[in-house]
């Protein structure tokens, strides 16, 4: 398993791509929140009455958003990073001198996972220092707002994870660059319109059903910047079982695959 992570992560330390993902999303970080400035200042000088709030902390933790920036660089760099070594046969390789699917699988997964938290870590650093720079934090950072600041950080890491893990799962399952990226996209959209039900919902008490989804406590903290402990409590686990479904499924199906 050593040596896997070794190679594999030479292979991303050595690549070019990684470095100009890396780059991408750093720019489409800085473009995000410069929107943002822009439309604060059209609603403040250029247009009457426009109901329009922005603050700091709501700009710097909407860079968690899945279906935006890093969420969309992911599963792009995802599919190529693991296509390339199923169609060079670097994985079969693998596997002939004696390394098991399982840990094949699993190498990917941490390399991949790896590629999305640097790059949402990147991101979310530009993100707080533009925002805090254009907008201010905009609430008080007091002992109970540092606690939810936690909670929104690391539920955003989390749900990322999550990302790469089905990613990773239809990289290697699907062996197809393009249905990476879509089955990918999909996920995390069907997921949103899912978490958009609670909002027509009245009663609170049917609202917490939705907690169970992977992703509603990230949805909830791209929209506000703000998670009950509650919320995040759901959150953490939710994301931590069906990162080890996936990571079960996966490898389960992976061991299948004929890679000739």
């Amino acid at each position: 398993m050593i040596n896997l992570l070794k190679a594999d992560f030479y292979k991303l330390f050595k690549s070019k791509m990684f470095y100009i993902l890396i780059i991408v999303c750093s720019v489409l970080t800085i473009i995000s929140v410069g929107s943002n400035a822009l439309l604060k200042f059209l609603a403040e000088n250029l247009i009457d009455d426009m109901p329009i709030v922005i603050d700091g902390r709501a700009t710097m933790f909407s860079t968690y958003n899945l279906t935006s920036n890093v969420g969309l660089i992911i599963p792009i760099f995802i599919g190529i990073f693991t296509l390339t070594d199923i169609r060079h046969g670097t994985i079969r390789n693998k596997i002939i001198i004696g390394e098991s699917k399982t840990k094949v699988y699993l190498s990917h997964f941490i390399v991949s996972t790896t590629f999305a938290l640097i790059s949402i870590i990147i991101s979310f650093i530009i993100s707080l220092v533009f925002s805090l720079i254009l907008f201010g934090y905009g609430h008080e950072f007091n002992g109970t707002e540092f606690l939810n600041f936690l909670r929104c950080l690391i539920i955003g890491l989390l749900t990322f994870v999550y990302i790469a893990s089905i990613s990773t799962f239809f990289a290697l399952i699907t062996k197809s660059t393009p249905l990476t990226i879509i089955f990918t996209l999909l996920v995390a959209i069907a997921l949103s319109i899912i978490a958009s039900v609670s909002f027509m919902i009245p009663n609170e008490k049917y609202v917490k059903i939705f907690y169970i989804l992977p992703t509603y406590a990230n949805i909830m903290l791209t929209r506000t910047g703000e998670l009950s402990l509650e919320l995040f409590l759901f959150g953490f686990f939710s994301s931590i079982l069906f990162i080890a479904l996936n990571l079960f499924l996966g490898i389960l199906l992976f061991k299948k695959i004929d890679l000739k």
